[in-house]
């Protein structure tokens, strides 16, 4: 695994779940992986990169547009999250550690397969009416089977 995929994955994890326990850290850090490993299997099949999750890395299935809003251009979080070095954040440490592992495949999946979620401080998404959480971990929904 490439250290920049490590590095845009704990950004990741912090930028969408810095506040959660550790368990949803490693859940957000799933739904990526999750992504990720569909973009690979769809780019073996069809020769080019899945319109959503990217090129089959965790780097791009992280920052494909509009999937983890922390990497959107209007997010408050994002300069803090660009910015955020282990040196100046024990929770940025905690979140690269924990990309390592989830990159690894170290720690199980606890979200069986999502690559979606949601808060439940806020409305449910579009995406998510109709369908049913395969857990909730933290303050987090995660759903599996939700169409690209």
């Amino acid at each position: 695994m490439e250290d920049h995929d490590i590095d845009v994955l704990a950004r990741t994890i912090w930028g969408e779940a810095r506040g959660e326990p550790y368990e949803g850290k490693i859940a957000v850090a799933w739904t990526a992986k999750n992504r990720a490993l569909i973009a690979q299997s769809y780019e073996k099949a069809h020769g080019k990169a899945h319109q959503h999750y990217g090129d089959g890395s965790l780097a791009s299935a992280c920052q494909a547009k509009w999937q983890y809003s922390c990497w959107n251009s209007g997010d408050p979080n994002l300069i803090a999250m660009e910015s955020v070095t282990p040196e100046t954040s024990a929770s940025f440490r905690d979140c690269l550690a924990i990309a390592k592992m989830v990159a690894d495949g170290v720690v199980a999946d606890p979200v069986k397969g999502s690559t979606h979620y949601y808060a439940v401080t806020i409305d449910p998404p579009a995406w998510a009416v109709g369908h049913t959480p395969v857990v909730q971990i933290g303050h987090h929904l995660f759903f599996a089977g939700i169409p690209a």
